[in-house]
Parts: structure tokens; sequence; C-alpha cells
């Protein structure tokens, strides 16, 4: 591994695809997810044929199902439309399926996942970034990724 650490908040499906990404280039990585648990409702997604690429290059291509139609319901609203031939090759998959893959591949490289993980504050030196949760936990890296589902702690960037 390199001497960097990259500090990447939040265990969803951009968080985690970056995280096996670093890691197939020896960088190492934590990810910080507040939540302690990855099950309940979920809802589908079509991966377009670009999407589909990106996964099978993270070595995840046995998920979804292929589609060359996409039916949307809304209550009791419903709309069907072909997909575009240029993008045949779509899958439609949900999002839990696709992030319990990312997950096993993840643990499989060697990735740390803190669940239940709440950042309380980050701050940034010449040294790199320290991130404290809530329970005074801390952890220090180099870099700091996050696309956070909600607004960050106050005062912290």
């Amino acid at each position: 591994m390199s001497c960097e650490k990259v500090i990447i908040v939040g265990a969803g499906v951009a968080g985690l695809s970056l995280a096996i990404m670093l890691a197939e280039r020896n960088i190492e990585s934590q990810v910080l997810e507040s939540r302690q648990r990855f099950d309940g409702p979920t809802s589908g997604v079509r991966i377009s044929t670009e999407g589909v690429k990106v996964l099978r290059f993270m070595r995840v291509d046995s998920i979804g199902e292929s589609t060359k139609r996409v039916d949307m319901r809304f209550g009791g609203l419903t709309a069907s439309f072909s997909a575009p031939e240029h993008d045949a090759s779509a899958i439609v998959v949900t999002r839990l399926a696709l992030h319990e893959k990312l997950m096993q591949l993840a643990r499989s490289v060697g990735i740390r996942v803190a669940a239940g993980f709440k950042v309380a504050e980050m701050t940034e030196s010449a040294d790199g970034v320290e991130v404290t949760s809530e329970s005074n936990e801390k952890v220090i890296g180099t870099l700091l990724w996050g696309l956070m589902g909600s607004a960050p702690p106050s005062g912290t960037y």
C-alpha cells in the first residue's frame, strides 16, 4: 500500500466504488458510514451500458437483469418506453443487491467499513484530515472524500 490513506464518508454505491478502485491501485482507504445496517426498503435502478462497463471493470458482473424496456410506476401512473439502441446492455437491479455485491467486493480486498460512524466534525491541517464521530472516535487520513445525504455538520469545512 502507498502512504496515502483516503477517508471516504458514505458507504453507498459511490463511496464503495471509489474505495474498491483505490484498492486496485494500492491506495488505502477507510469508509465511514452513519448507518448501522444496510437493509430495509429498496428501489430498483437502471444502470446504463457505460455503468455496466464500470461494474465489470470492478469485477461486479453477475448482477441484475438485462433490459431493453423501462417500465416506471409512480403511484397510479405508469410509463413504459424502449431503451435507446446504444444502451442495449443496460441492466436493472435493486439498490440493495448492488450494495451487497459492492460490500462483498470491498471486504474481499480488505477495505474497512466503519458502520455507525456519525460524523460530528472534519478538520484539515498541513498533515492531512481528521474526522471525529459523535462518540468522539477519530480517524486520520491524507485525503477526504464525501458525498453526504444531508448537510454536513455546521462549522466543519
